[in-house]
């Protein structure tokens, strides 16, 4: 059946586990041995913030022993918007493809994998949390005025944005 199991270190790791079965018949005890090898720490600044029909740049960094050391990094998941990442640098940018939106500023993301050096397949995660606003839009075609200054105020004209 279904199991779980959380190793608190590296290396070697094992649990005991049985059967019983519908007539209440007990099997002999088993042991599962893990190899347990490191994974890569990932982190990245988040959260972020970026204009709609703009980009935002950073960069994703992983941590661990030498032995898994250099790690690839790529793109898992992305949420209101497209994220491309340099496999080696852990450089990316995300562009938001946002196109109504029912509050000023509204959540996207993108999780970026760092996975471990050959012959190693672990891997790390780290979501990054970016805050995609909304221009504000400008209502107004035009204003008539008669000859000399004009002044006023264009606030009223602008709606949208934070």
């Amino acid at each position: 059946g279904p199991f779980s199991f959380t190793p608190i270190a590296v290396g070697l790791a094992s649990f005991d586990y049985s059967a019983i079965d519908s007539f209440g018949c007990q099997s002999n005890t088993g042991t599962l041995l893990f190899s347990v090898a490191e994974s890569p720490v990932v982190t990245s600044p988040s959260p972020l913030d970026v204009c709609e029909f703009s980009t935002v740049s950073s960069t994703a960094t992983a941590t661990g022993s030498p032995a898994i050391l250099p790690v690839t990094f790529s793109i898992t998941d992305t949420e209101n918007g497209t994220a491309v990442i340099n496999p080696v640098t852990g450089d990316f940018t995300f562009t938001p493809d946002v196109v109504d939106f029912p509050t000023p500023t509204v959540q996207g993301s993108v999780t970026i994998r760092a996975t471990a050096a050959p012959p190693s397949v672990c891997y790390g995660e780290v979501t990054v949390i970016i805050n995609i606003h909304q221009n504000p839009i400008i209502n107004i075609t035009g204003l008539g005025s008669c000859t000399g200054t004009f002044t006023g105020n264009l606030a009223p004209f602008v709606t949208g944005g934070v």
